[in-house]
Order: C-alpha cells, then sequence, then structure tokens
C-alpha cells in the first residue's frame, strides 16, 4: 500500500523494529534524515536502502559500521578511508572484506580485524595470512579459525595447542602425530569439562588404550561423567557455557525449582528447555530477563496480565521497553521505570517522552550513552551533555555541533575517555590544550596497543 509506505509514523515505527524495512519505504523517506538514521541504528545494513546522499556523508557511513561491519559494502567512496575502515572493523572484523586493497595491507587495519573477528584473516593480504604471529593470535580468539589457516602452521605445535586451548573440539581436526601427545588431549579435555577430576578418570581411561585406539578416538564423543550431571555449580557452569547443557544434567537437578531460577539467570534460553510448570514461573521469567530482554518476546502472555506484570519486567531489565505496545512506550510512569534501570531504554520511549527534560535526566544520570537517544535540542543542553560526558567519555559523539566546540565540555570528554578526541569539532583540533591532550591520548593508545 503506497499510502503506508509514505506514512512517517508507521515506517519509523518499522524501521526502528527492523532497520532493513527502509527497503520498502516510499523514495521521500528514503531521504528523511531521522528516518534513516533511526533504520541504521536499528541496522546498519539498512545503509544500502537509504538515498545515495547518505552514502557520501562521512558521519552517517560512520554511525552505519559502527553498528554493523558489513554496511561498509554500501559506501564504496570509503572503502579506502582509514577512518571508517578502522571504525567498521573495531565493530566487526569481517568488514576488512569491503577494504580497498591498500588498507587490507595496513597493520593496523589487520591488527583489528583479527582481534575483532580472527575469521577475517581470509580477507586480508596474503601476508597476514603467512605471517605466524597473526594467525597465532587469530587461533588464540577463536579455535574455529583452524580449518582457514595455511597447512605449514597446522605443523607448528604452539599454533595447535592455542587452537585447542580456545576449541577443545577442534582436537578431532589436528595431525595424528599431535594426538599421540598426552599433553594436547589433557588440554582439550580440561577445556571441554573444566575439572580435573572428570579429567583424571578419562586420563586413566584413554592409558588402556592402544595408541591406534587413541587415534580414532573422537573428542567431541565423549559423554560428561554421571556424577557430574549431579553436580550443581558444575551444571550451572556448563549451562553457561551452552544452554543445550541443560539437557544434560540430572532430572533431580532439571525439576529442582532453585537450580531452574539459577539456570535462568545464567541463561535465558534455558527456560525452553524446562518444564511447562517452570515456564509459567513469573520469577524465574524475570531472572531470565535480567540476562537479556529479548527473553521477553519468549514469556508466557498469562504473566503479564497487566500493567503492574509490564513494571516488573522493565524494572528487572529495561530494555524490555523495546517489545512492548507503543501505548505503553508512551506511559511515563513505564518509561521511567525503564530508563531508571536502564538509561539507553529511552530509545524505545515515544518521540515525546525523548524530549522530555525530567526523563533525559534520569536516563543520562543512570548511562551517559543515553544521550544518543533523548531529542536534538536537549544535546545541546549543556547541563545535561556534561553529565553525560563526566560518565562515558564517548558521549561527546551525540553532543550537538555547538557543543562539540565547547572547551570545557571536550576536556571533561579526554578526561574519562581519551577515545573521545575522534568527536572534538573542528575549531578546536588546533586548541593548543586540546592538541596537548590528543597527543597524550595517542601515546596511551600507542602503549595500549603495544601492550
Amino acid at each position: 500500500n503506497n499510502e503506508i509506505k509514505k506514512n512517517k509514523d508507521i515506517v519509523m515505527q518499522a524501521v526502528r523494529l527492523n532497520g532493513l524495512t527502509l527497503e520498502f519505504a516510499d523514495e521521500s523517506l528514503k531521504k528523511d534524515k531521522v528516518i534513516v538514521m533511526a533504520a541504521i541504528r536499528s541496522d546498519g545494513n539498512a545503509l544500502e536502502f537509504a538515498h545515495e546522499s547518505f552514502k557520501k556523508d562521512k558521519a552517517t557511513v560512520l554511525q552505519a559500521v559502527s553498528q554493523y561491519a558489513s554496511a561498509l559494502e554500501h559506501a564504496p567512496l570509503f572503502h579506502d578511508d582509514k577512518e571508517v575502515v578502522l571504525r567498521a572493523v573495531s565493530s566487526g572484523g569481517w568488514g576488512v572484506e569491503f577494504a580497498s586493497p591498500r588498507l587490507k595491507a595496513d597493520e593496523l587495519v589487520a591488527l583489528h580485524a583479527v582481534l575483532t573477528s580472527p575469521i577475517s584473516l581470509e580477507h586480508l593480504e596474503r601476508k597476514y595470512q603467512l605471517d605466524r604471529e597473526t594467525v597465532l593470535l587469530a587461533v588464540s580468539h577463536h579455535g574455529i579459525v583452524w580449518s582457514r589457516i595455511d597447512d605449514r602452521f597446522k605443523q607448528d605445535k604452539e599454533i595447535v595447542t592455542a587452537t585447542i586451548n580456545n576449541a577443545w573440539y577442534m582436537y578431532d581436526e589436528i595431525n595424528e602425530s599431535f594426538k599421540r601427545d598426552g599433553t594436547l588431549l589433557r588440554l582439550a579435555l580440561q577445556n571441554k569439562f573444566e575439572t580435573d577430576d572428570t579429567v583424571a578418570k578419562y586420563q586413566r581411561i584413554f592409558s588402556l588404550l592402544t595408541p591406534l585406539q587413541l587415534l580414532d578416538l573422537k573428542i567431541d564423543e565423549i559423554e560428561l561423567d554421571e556424577s557430574r550431571r549431579r553436580d550443581r555449580e558444575y551444571m550451572l557452569l556448563m549451562i553457561e557455557k551452552s544452554v543445550a547443557n541443560f539437557s544434560d544434567a540430572d532430572k533431580s537437578l532439571t525439576e529442582d525449582r532453585s537450580f531452574q531460577l539459577a539456570a535462568a539467570e545464567r541463561s535465558l534460553w534455558s527456560i525452553s528447555y524446562m518444564d511447562d510448570a517452570a515456564k509459567l514461573d513469573k520469577e524465574i521469567a524475570l531472572k531470565a530477563i535480567t540476562d537479556s530482554s529479548f527473553a521477553y518476546e519468549h514469556i508466557e502472555d498469562s504473566l503479564i496480565a497487566g500493567k503492574q506484570d509490564v513494571l516488573d519486567f522493565v524494572r528487572a531489565n529495561g530494555l524490555v521497553l523495546e517489545y512492548l505496545d507503543s501505548s505503553l512506550q508512551k506511559d511515563p510512569e513505564v518509561v521511567f521505570a525503564a530508563i531508571s534501570q536502564n538509561g539507553r531504554a529511552v530509545e524505545y520511549a515515544d518521540s515525546a517522552l525523548k524530549y522530555n527534560r525530567d526523563m533525559a535526566l534520569r536516563a543520562i544520570t543512570e548511562n551517559g550513552r543515553a544521550l544518543e537517544f533523548v531529542g536534538e535540542v536537549l544535546q545541546d543542553d549543556k547541563a545535561l551533555v556534561l553529565l553525560a560526558v563526566t560518565q562515558s567519555g564517548g558521549a561527546l559523539k551525540f553532543a550537538s555541533e555547538r557543543l562539540k566546540q565547547d572547551k570545557a565540555v571536550v576536556i571533561q570528554a579526554l578526561q574519562q575517555d581519551r577515545e573521545a578526541y575522534q568527536f572534538v569539532g573542528l575549531s578546536l583540533l588546533a586548541d593548543n590544550d586540546l592538541l596537548e591532550a590528543r597527543l597524550h591520548c595517542y601515546r596511551h593508545a600507542c602503549d595500549d596497543l603495544q601492550r
């Protein structure tokens, strides 16, 4: 329906829920900065469907790649812009796939890409794929990279050890010569079970195997020790690692309400493995909500019978506000409760409440980064911006252009976060005090990078 596609309020609601719905908006709204920025905040890849002018605007592109690295693909003008590419790979290393050949060869870009997403190694210049230290760094952060590294490194014991230490399940993929090394088998077991007594038990069993039987061993098929299935603390630790481990716990635990409460607190998805009685237990639901607001979508309707139930859930996790009906997002009591728990929940409040100074003050007091989501006029309120940058220097990014050039605001931001200098207004870049502050930040950044 063309009328719906042209309706700004409807499109705004749609892009807030899913930025990619910008694709279906009327062309006039794809030129609307408020709509486009809301879509990009929801999903950086919405940049693909924005008007071409936004793809040539550096500030918009920086926002998009900060939210989703692969948004860089849709801004070819900036594929060779080091600041934009660094922001993208700091968000997700895979963004380096869309960088220019010059920047794929850049050492700083490569380092950030591998640290953020080790699998980005395959998109870097060949010299990094053949650099031992880079490969070692990659497998140390994410063992699954093993399948992508050059075969020469699969004979390197230090790289094999780093891989197993990070991803025990890769033990089945290593060269047979390393499987004869009992230390690697023990390391894999320690990372799988995390308890010395279980490891010791299997070590005794494996000592009875012949070399050929040892080579045929599949560590992924080794099951949990029965006594461990009844160990409450151990099983909670395993659930924290992977919610599927809830099913491995003994029935005496999975039917115990105190265990269910603890499991829900460790992982929201554990509710899906529980019995029907647990799924209808409000206290268990609230524990899951504390772990992630996303759990709200999976809460039984009967647990949300009225406004008081809604208040209970937003007080447990303010970001639940995102999933509420628009009428509740306009309710001052509900919104105030949500932002009191998490200031960033103001993002999901009705636009009228975003311009309410008392609401903004409450949100920013709880979280300085909430400045991003308050009304534009409040981003030009010096008292509010000072409060925000005192807590989070990076909040300077969301201040008005006027306040980005206010020396008091900028110095306060830099004192809190040395990285905030990238948001300083142009008129201050030549200021001696600010230049000294930037140099100080740069020295510290270099020291951190070396470490």
